[in-house]
């Protein structure tokens, strides 16, 4: 794992012929030239890092949809706005006065302040998936904490305050289809189980009887209507899960075949506030804390546009320290940043999204991240007609971005102090992340330190080379609109890199004919 940290220790497999800049650029034309692409679009460019040397360059000025090679924005903003080490802190508050008695007169409110790891996750080349106990420690590890200040019964509410970021969860640009599955969680400024119920299901004990459901954690999560029923065992699974529009109620149609293993699915819950209040309401019933109020959440309508917004007295997302009844200190932001590089977690995006627009404006919203993101831009040399910003996932459709543009975004994080620490960020081919199980046992594994991005009809690989004699390369490989399976297009981009690791400056172009 070494080499996911540095430049050093490449470990390709296999010897390859090496590759004057006539021979790459032939090569890489082979490759986009093949007849099964034909209907798609390529565009490409590839940069030697050291002297700035275009290598390769095919309709590198057009834009393209990124998919996830958005999340490169994200971090890179982040990175350089706040560095690799710091921490988000969520706090609990009192909202009135303790008694000597241990009653809390008021309410106790979840102060939200952007932290999209606030289970803290460590990354692992294994599948992470999100926690799926009945209640997360994250809320119970606060409610000792207010047990420990003498807290014995609540009098008011439990509260999420989530306005520190306007009231926009999703961005106006997603598909609708998007929105029952975890990777459409919606965005807060309070995320605990990154914002997704576990459903588990299984057969029943006989053909006929229901399938049985559970899910978890045990508060917060939405309605399920079971209409799934057990079919003849060895059957095939014919699962479908409806949501309604606002996510408050799941339904399962179908059936499932007798003795079938279980299935598990992380889906969305439909109002994060809410949902965290729940959790922490009943983490404090758990410890003994007796709640006479209810669960419920406050946010932040923002119907002015973000010129205005800049203007207006950022809302406070901290409490008098004599009011503070427990916080939760985030892991350092780079474990947070390379869980959403290497596992590509939509949510984390989003959120970062808006605390970047947060810190730049005192309101976190898509407008002022997305504005956030343009000005660090700017600096890194990037011109604005060489994109068009619509969210910080990549899940949005209309999003666009120049394949020139990412290089220049890599090529400015390479000089950049905090370049090293974004290089640790990136999949490494063959090894981990959403490149664990490409270019492996060739001549590119290893080699390629790169985000990957999917949606249907849009394929693109982001990142940087280690070519002969450690020659670093920077390169932006995009594909949309193709009638090819998605992994044919996979293939020819992996090949492509295979191409940029055997190119070698010192190799001379064989002579025209």
């Amino acid at each position: 794992m070494l080499c996911a940290l540095s430049w050093t220790g490449p470990l390709g497999l296999a010897a390859q012929v090496p590759l004057s800049q006539q021979s790459l650029r032939a090569e890489v034309e082979k490759v986009l030239n093949q007849p099964q692409f034909d209907a798609g679009f390529w565009g490409v460019h590839i940069v030697a890092l050291k002297t700035g040397e275009v290598l390769f360059s095919s309709s590198a000025q057009k834009r393209f949809i990124p998919a996830s090679n958005m999340k490169l924005l994200v971090a890179a903003a982040a990175l350089d706005t706040w560095g690799p080490e710091f921490r988000f802190q969520t706090e609990v508050c009192l909202e009135g006065r303790l008694d000597p008695d241990g009653k809390a007169l008021g309410n106790i409110v979840l102060v939200g302040t952007g932290d999209p790891n606030f289970e803290q996750r460590i990354y692992t080349p294994e599948k992470l998936s999100p926690p799926t106990t009945l209640l997360p420690e994250s809320v119970l590890s606060l409610a000792d904490q207010v047990l420990a200040h003498g807290v014995r019964h609540l009098e008011g509410d439990v509260i999420a305050d989530e306005r520190a970021f306007a009231f926009e969860p999703v961005s106006d640009s997603w598909s609708l289809g998007y929105l029952q599955w975890s990777y459409g969680a919606k965005a807060s400024s309070i995320a605990v189980n990154e914002n997704v119920f576990t459903l588990q299901i299984l057969p029943g004990n006989e053909v006929g009887d229901p399938a049985t459901t559970q899910t978890w954690p045990r508060a917060g999560v939405p309605a399920v209507v079971n209409q799934l029923v057990t079919a003849k065992a060895r059957g095939p699974v014919s699962l479908t899960i409806k949501s309604s529009l606002g996510g408050g109620e799941f339904r399962l149609l179908g059936q499932l075949p007798l003795r079938h293993s279980q299935l598990v699915y992380q889906l969305p819950v439909p109002d994060p506030g809410e949902f965290a209040a729940q959790l922490l309401k009943a983490a404090l019933e758990e410890k003994g804390i007796a709640v006479a109020g209810q669960a419920t959440s406050r946010k932040l309508d923002l119907p002015e546009p973000l010129e205005l917004a800049r203007n207006r007295t950022p809302i406070a997302i901290s409490c008098d320290e004599s009011l503070r009844l427990a916080e939760r200190v985030s892991l350092p932001l780079r474990s947070t940043l390379e869980i959403m590089m290497k596992e590509s977690q939509n949510l984390y995006a989003e959120m970062l999204l808006r605390k970047l627009g947060w810190q730049a404006s005192g309101i976190g919203s898509l407008n002022s991240g997305l504005d956030a993101v343009n000005r660090f831009l700017d600096k890194a040399g990037v011109e604005r007609k060489e994109l068009s910003l619509t969210d910080g996932s990549g899940l949005s459709r209309t999003g666009q971005i120049t394949p020139r543009a990412l290089v220049q975004l890599l090529q400015h994080m390479n000089g950049h102090p905090q370049g090293p620490a974004f290089l640790a960020l990136l999949p490494v081919s063959g090894l981990d992340g959403t490149l664990k199980n490409r270019m492996r046992r060739s001549a590119a594994q290893g080699r390629v330190h790169a985000k990957t991005g999917s949606l249907g009809l849009v394929s693109t690989l982001s990142g940087y080379v280690v070519a002969a004699h450690n020659e670093k390369l920077a390169f932006s490989i995009m594909a949309n609109h193709h009638a090819t399976p998605s992994r044919e297009v996979s293939t020819a981009m992996d090949q492509i890199c295979d191409l940029m690791v055997a190119y070698d400056s010192q190799a001379a172009d064989e002579p025209a004919n």
